[in-house]
């Protein structure tokens, strides 16, 4: 009677394993941001992944800086990549800088083999109806809107580009390209297009562009580390004042060496004292 009894427990002990629902997924850490940022983060989120996190990372496409902000503050995201530090309004709706990552800011071409920029030259370039490459295929410029990040970080690498960035917006010709994803798009379909970017997004989005050199000096981390290559764009690493701990878990990988590694891997690497 005993064996019975005992075979009648563990039947009902399986069905009751059988019938039971199964296990709830694992929460997910949504990330978004500035565009550029999409890709690398989608990679490191996939090597989080790989290093055996229960937490699944979902970038989320399209948000941009401001838009990502909010989504942090209303904890629609756990985490966002700004293009521009806090406000004093957004610090006070309960988030923080949890750290900040650099990558090196680049001029891109679609031309195939586009000659090495002057530093001094550049403004030159935005400010001309009609600037031409050295081999004399016209340079067809693309914009960005006002109020976007990468235009300070333009302003800031080449001298007098914010007044001739001015005087190329009064063209008609010349394009305005709304999110990261366009810029780059649209340099891949202009002949002999000239786009600012980041090191990040070209190499992480494979994009069919060539990144321009400055002052002999072509875009690196190796020579955005050492100085060689000065100009870079910072990227805000933001979260709640008081994150969930599997956030912190992320935040943590982000820190480690295989965290480290996935983010040079991806164009990013820890901003330089100096810049």
């Amino acid at each position: 009677m005993r064996i019975k009894h005992t075979r009648r427990l563990a039947a009902i002990f399986l069905m009751a394993g059988l019938l039971s629902p199964p296990p709830a997924p694992a929460a997910t850490i949504a990330v978004g941001g500035t565009g550029g940022a999409t890709e690398p983060m989608r990679l490191i989120g996939a090597r989080y992944a790989a290093s055996g996190a229960d937490t699944p990372i979902d970038v989320v496409p399209g948000l941009g800086s401001g838009g990502a902000i909010s989504a942090a503050a209303d904890g629609v995201i756990q985490l966002a990549v700004s293009g521009r530090p806090l406000t004093a309004a957004e610090t006070a709706r309960g988030l923080t800088t949890a750290f900040v990552i650099c990558t090196p800011y680049v001029l891109a071409s679609s031309h195939p083999e586009p000659a090495s920029l002057d530093r001094t030259a550049v403004a030159g370039i935005y400010a001309r109806n009609a600037p031409l490459w050295p081999d004399g295929q016209p340079i067809r410029i693309v914009l960005r809107p006002k109020g976007e990040s990468d235009n300070d970080v333009l302003f800031r690498s080449f001298p007098g580009v914010e007044e001739a960035v001015g005087k190329a917006r009064q063209r008609d010709s010349v394009p305005v390209a709304a999110t990261d994803q366009e810029n780059a798009d649209m340099a891949e379909h202009i002949p002999g297009s000239l786009v600012g970017s980041t090191y990040a997004q070209m190499i992480t989005e494979r994009r069919s562009l060539r990144m321009v050199a400055i002052d002999g000096v072509a875009p690196g981390i190796a020579a955005y580390e050492n100085g060689l290559y000065p100009f870079g764009k910072h990227l805000h690493v933001i979260a709640a004042r008081d994150p969930s701990p599997a956030l912190t878990r992320f935040l943590a990988f982000m820190r480690s060496p295989d965290g480290l590694a996935a983010l040079r891997e991806s164009g990013l690497v820890p901003c330089p004292a100096s810049r």
